[in-house]
């Protein structure tokens, strides 16, 4: 069984020997409503890389890494919530394993770009 996103998210940290472990609730803001479309550890895995891209805005004071990992993961999100667009990209990448897709370079001339 997988589990889903449902709103809360649980943040915990276990014990260590001095000192007693935490375990918080949070409610995300609706702009992360997306987050839905995800399985939990795939929601962790968001946490894990934003949490990374904190921690370098913290050291070198570039903070673009953060819309960049929030952005990619809400396209993600859409493909996730679209049936459609699943099986278009399941479709590609089927088509990429059998070496039977057009090659840019052609695809290019073709379209006259």
């Amino acid at each position: 069984m997988t589990e889903t996103y449902t709103g809360d998210i649980i943040v915990g940290k276990l014990p260590q020997a001095h000192e007693s472990g935490q375990i918080q609730l949070l409610q995300l803001p609706d702009d992360f409503g997306w987050l839905r479309h995800f399985e939990a550890h795939n929601i962790a895995q968001f946490f894990s890389e934003l949490l990374d891209v904190l921690r370098q805005g913290l050291e070198t004071g570039d903070w673009t890494g953060i819309s960049e990992v929030i952005e990619n993961w809400k396209a993600t999100a859409e493909i996730e919530a679209s049936p459609e667009l699943r099986e278009a990209i399941a479709v590609g990448a089927e088509q990429l394993a059998k070496d039977d897709a057009i090659p840019w370079s052609k695809l290019q001339k073709e379209l006259g770009l």
